[in-house]
């Protein structure tokens, strides 16, 4: 999956992740993206995309959705964990690690970063 998930950042300019236990549950909405190291959330202001319509949404029973139907038509399901800091997405048997810092969730494969807040 992190294959899979850098292949959406580039083509999709967008990735993600949130939400465990307790208060990560929600939904929280893309606030910055970066492509090999370059930040491009702009760009969606530029193309007529709202990034708060790009989200991640956690529920209380371990499921995530990711919606990125703004920019592509589709969505990403699956199931999570947290422990500590981390947050940990599955989706077709395979792992992305997002980091948890306060409100924000933020994912870093290879060079794209994606990071979510809950607003």
């Amino acid at each position: 999956m992190k294959k899979t998930l850098a292949i959406i950042l580039v083509l999709l300019f967008s990735v993600a992740l949130l939400t465990g236990c307790g208060g990560l549950t929600g939904r929280y909405t893309l606030v910055s993206m970066g492509l090999d190291g370059d930040d491009i959330t702009e760009m969606f202001t530029f193309l007529g995309i709202d990034i708060n319509d790009i989200y991640l949404e956690f529920t209380s029973d371990g499921k995530f959705v990711m919606d990125m139907t703004a920019i592509y038509s589709g969505r990403m399901e699956g199931t999570y964990t947290v422990s500590g800091n981390k947050v940990t997405l599955t989706s077709n048997g395979e792992d992305v690690i997002g980091i948890i810092h306060g409100n924000r969730i933020t994912i870093d494969e290879d060079e794209n970063k994606a990071v979510f807040e809950k607003r």
